[in-house]
């Protein structure tokens, strides 16, 4: 999900001790599990407990004040809304995430992502 933060970001921006961190995939502990269980309900086939887990995610980027990683959220977010295919709620959360860190975010790959599903859309058209 967060592999492409560093790629292709100006080197520049980066301060050497405390932006080491974007090298890694780094999100907050209940978001990665509300996520985790959004990933495998998808997979099992149960789609009460997947949209459950939307809903935590949610609810926590709405109601939490201390979300260390709050563009990794949004990213997370916005890709399981991209999976749902509900593309204009997953560009929502992708912009949402780019004004939090406009560099060294995943969001520009996945917003890449739903501009081609739209154009695809609009050729079969």
């Amino acid at each position: 999900m967060e592999m492409f933060r560093s790629v292709g970001a100006p080197s520049e921006l980066r301060e050497k001790h405390n932006d080491t961190w974007f090298d890694w995939s780094i999100v907050d502990s209940l978001m990665c599990l509300y996520f985790f269980m959004y990933l495998n309900f998808s997979r099992q086939g149960k789609v009460r407990h997947k949209e459950v887990a939307m809903h935590n995610i949610i609810h926590v980027i709405k109601t939490e004040p201390i979300i260390l990683h709050r563009d990794t959220a949004f990213n997370l977010l916005g890709y399981s809304f991209l999976q749902e295919n509900q593309l204009a709620n997953a560009y929502r959360c992708f912009n949402l995430s780019l004004k939090i860190r406009p560099y060294h975010n995943a969001a520009k790959f996945y917003l890449g992502i739903i501009f081609n599903r739209i154009h695809a859309t609009e050729r079969e058209h």
